[in-house]
């Protein structure tokens, strides 16, 4: 596993358990085990942010390009598992009001 997905991976983890605005670049550093120089030379945490949604989002729209074209209860049944999924992989996303009202995340 890189670097980068390390990072999101414990970033995520972090902020599900703490909250995003709880967290800091250094925190994250410590639970990896490496200076915190190491986290800032892939991303600030804004960016880290940004990341973490842009993920999130193509990750729905991946599964939503393998659902069928018509209305169907498995299409639906996918669709729910889906975003349950997503909501508890990135639940400080739906929970941290930062988070929900940042510009680029809200939109």
């Amino acid at each position: 596993m890189n670097t980068r997905t390390q990072i999101i991976e414990k970033a995520v983890e972090l902020f599900n358990l703490k909250g995003y605005g709880s967290v800091s670049m250094k925190q994250i550093a410590d639970a990896l085990g490496v200076d915190r120089r190491n986290i800032t030379y892939h991303f600030n945490k804004e960016e880290l942010l940004l990341t973490i949604a842009d993920q999130m989002w193509k990750e729905l729209e991946e599964a939503r390009s393998q659902k069928r074209d018509f209305p169907s209860f498995e299409n639906l049944d996918k669709e729910v598992k889906l975003y349950n999924r997503l909501q508890h992989t990135y639940a400080f996303i739906f929970r941290d009001l930062y988070v929900m009202e940042h510009p680029e995340v809200a939109a």
